[in-house]
């Protein structure tokens, strides 16, 4: 076995220290892990979040977790009637959504959304404290893609935002191909 990295290597069975062979090696080119990583980081570039919760200190933490993941375009508001406005001027590829708020709530949120053509595709996860199983269903009923505890891990918010902003990329490029052929 050779102590450098071969940028090609394809897995297959290595030795370990004891001379214990590892068949299970999953096979995998670096040079396309890499390109799969750039991808990546590519998608947190671009993406546009808009942030939503009449807590400022929520959105200060949550803002903190996302500009050290690497996402900068970030637009955040506490006055969730600011909601449809914002959304048509900042253009975000991906909604973060507080429940419980005054005036206009998360489910208020929600079917607004859902109610306009324009913005139904967008992919909202909600955030929030409420954790009912009510809740919970009600809100992918009206269709949150995915609904997160408070206390939320950020290791497992960044995987579910890179998760909703890959499927909302898909369903553009998916768009796109429809409008091209009409």
């Amino acid at each position: 076995m050779s102590s450098g990295l071969d940028p090609d290597h394809r897995g297959g069975t290595e030795e370990r220290g004891g001379g214990e062979e590892l068949s299970s090696v999953p096979s995998f080119s670096v040079s396309a892990l890499l390109r799969v990583l750039r991808l990546g980081q590519q998608i947190v570039d671009a993406a546009r979040l808009l942030l939503v919760d009449d807590e400022p200190i929520n959105l200060k933490i949550v803002r903190k977790y996302l500009t050290e993941a690497g996402y900068a375009d970030l637009a955040s508001t506490s006055n969730p009637t600011e909601v449809l406005p914002m959304m048509i001027r900042a253009e975000p590829d991906l909604v973060l959504l507080d429940i419980v708020m005054p005036e206009m709530d998360g489910y208020d949120v929600l079917a607004a959304l859902r109610d306009d053509a324009a913005l139904r595709h967008l992919p909202v996860i909600v955030i929030s404290g409420v954790d009912e199983l009510d809740s919970v269903v009600r809100c992918l009923e009206m269709g949150a893609a995915d609904y997160l505890p408070r206390s939320v891990d950020p290791a497992i918010l960044e995987a579910r935002i890179a998760s909703s902003l890959a499927r909302k990329r898909l369903h553009d490029a998916e768009r796109e191909a429809v409008d091209r052929q009409a």
